[in-house]
């Protein structure tokens, strides 16, 4: 999903060290809707690579950016901000990012915002959230 996204802020990752790593971004797609991502990364075995994203349509991003009183250029900023703790986290692991995603999403709820889910499947249907 990460590859449709024409701008984005990153949020996360897992420990980077790893053979499998986890990325979590938050951006616009082409049709401006506002998509947060967890790229489920392995570059042993790269068919198994996924990702989970959930899309706030346009308008409903326009309506959420008004509802906050930012612009819809700042929404990656305005999520950046309320999910500032995970972004300290050294070496985090999937369950953390997993946790952040988590967060965007119930934050989507309580801001009455309505989004999908969009999964991009690995090898033999493999999901990571």
């Amino acid at each position: 999903m990460l590859q449709n996204l024409w701008t984005f802020y990153h949020i996360m990752s897992s420990d980077e060290d790893q053979p499998v790593v986890e990325d979590l971004y938050v951006g616009f797609d082409t049709d401006m809707c506002l998509v947060a991502t967890i790229e489920h990364i392995n570059h042993e075995n790269p068919e198994y690579s996924c990702s989970v994203s959930a899309i706030v349509g346009n308008d409903d991003a326009f309506t959420l950016s008004k509802r906050i009183k930012v612009s819809m250029k700042q929404l990656p900023d305005a999520i950046s901000e309320f999910t500032k703790e995970y972004t300290e986290i050294v070496n985090a692991d999937f369950k953390q990012v997993q946790e952040c995603f988590k967060t965007i999403i119930d934050w989507f709820i309580e801001k009455n915002c309505p989004y999908r889910i969009v999964r991009k499947y690995g090898k033999h249907g493999f999901i990571c959230c």
